[in-house]
């Protein structure tokens, strides 16, 4: 069992395959579930989507890339 306060980044690594197109989007689907937990566990779950551009250029540094590498 793990526990977690405040922020938390569970990360994965995904390759898109080598067929993506540039200008086009990649949808990620993911299905999340969690306990929020207190005094009592109460039962959260979401159900995800986030498109990512195909691009030739590289990435721009993310506002949010101090959690990555703290995960790392």
């Amino acid at each position: 069992t793990y526990g977690y306060s405040g922020a938390a980044v569970l990360s994965s690594v995904l390759t898109a395959s080598a067929g993506a197109t540039p200008g086009t989007t990649l949808p990620i689907h993911a299905s999340a579930t969690w306990l929020a937990c207190k005094a009592i566990c109460l039962p959260g779950s979401a159900e995800l989507i986030l498109s990512l551009p195909v691009s030739h250029h590289p990435p721009v540094v993310s506002p949010h890339a101090q959690f990555f590498d703290l995960a790392s």
